[in-house]
């Protein structure tokens, strides 16, 4: 009995110091993001650390499918496509080691997010609504938000 109740003592102490903040905040990040149509339409994303930190490689707006959420509109800022589900990845355990000030980039296509993009776009402009949490102390992370228009074919 005193086993279990060591261990539930251990886990409350762990969890309300999660919770009162005593572990540190996720560290800031700047995140922009730049619409590109070669080869295939994509967002262009470039992570800018503002303290020096480690993350897994598939945690990045571009590491996994799940990384980043996109959201399409047009002019009315009407959702043009429904959230796709994709198969869970099975992401590496890459760390990757960021330095202050260090800039890191990175490819998200759009077309497996929204197959349709092309035909849309070629009745007006598409806005890409994009939100990024950093995954370090992602429960206290606050979203990185973003947007960019795809100009329609001219």
């Amino acid at each position: 009995m005193a086993s279990r109740v060591t261990g539930l003592i251990v886990v409350l102490v762990a969890t309300a110091g999660f919770a009162t903040g005593d572990q540190p905040l996720a560290p800031q990040m700047i995140v922009d993001a730049r619409y590109v149509s070669d080869p295939e339409p994509a967002l262009l994303f470039d992570v800018r650390a503002r303290a020096a930190h480690a993350v897994f490689e598939a945690d990045l707006p571009w590491g996994n499918f799940y990384s980043v959420r996109l959201t399409f509109r047009n002019a009315a800022g009407k959702e043009l496509c429904p959230l796709l589900a994709h198969p869970i990845d099975d992401p590496s355990d890459e760390v990757v080691n960021l330095t202050l000030g260090q800039v890191l980039g990175g490819r998200v296509a759009l077309l497996p997010r929204c197959p349709a993009l092309l035909a849309l776009g070629a009745h007006g402009p598409v806005t890409v609504e994009w939100a990024y949490t950093p995954v370090v102390h992602k429960l206290e992370g606050e979203p990185i938000h973003g947007r960019v228009t795809m100009p329609s074919p001219k």
